[in-house]
């Protein structure tokens, strides 16, 4: 248990300094989230994520959580 906790708590750091690298990416890029997710909301994250990317396309799944790539393979 304690491992996951200090997996965690490295995972913020290293989000903000990947987070400072958006700007490289130079690619078209399709962002998917489910607007059901309860642990990281759209807004914060997905659409804030989205913003900051050039080509981007965001994907909001309906009725769904983290796990949404299950219910619409089709996509």
């Amino acid at each position: 248990m304690q491992r996951g906790i200090n997996q965690a708590q490295d995972m913020v750091p290293a989000a903000i300094d990947l987070s400072q690298r958006y700007g490289e990416l130079d690619l078209p890029i399709i962002v998917m989230a489910g607007e059901g997710y309860l642990v990281a909301h759209l807004a914060p994250h997905t659409e804030r994520f989205a913003r900051e990317l050039r080509e981007v396309e965001l994907r909001k799944v309906p009725a769904q959580g983290h796990l949404f790539h299950y219910a619409c393979r089709h996509r």
